[in-house]
């Protein structure tokens, strides 16, 4: 249950990063939304590793050193 749970979240991440990176193309780059999409890359990033974590170090394939993060 618990490498199901992690996958999941996995998902739900990939789909938010993928929203996030949608944002940022619409042309928010005012300094206040750089700023508040960077803590939102932060945040994703920090539920990435607890869900990499739930399983150890591999969830879905995909190795602790292998997540790709969206930069702002």
């Amino acid at each position: 249950q618990r490498r199901q749970d992690a996958e999941s979240i996995k998902e739900a991440l990939s789909l938010l990063k993928s929203l996030v990176a949608m944002v940022k193309s619409l042309g928010w780059n005012d300094p206040e939304s750089r700023k508040e999409l960077e803590k939102i890359n932060n945040l994703l990033s920090d539920a990435e590793s607890i869900a990499t974590n739930m399983t150890g170090s591999i969830v879905g394939g995909i190795t602790q050193g292998n997540i790709v993060s969206v930069n702002i």
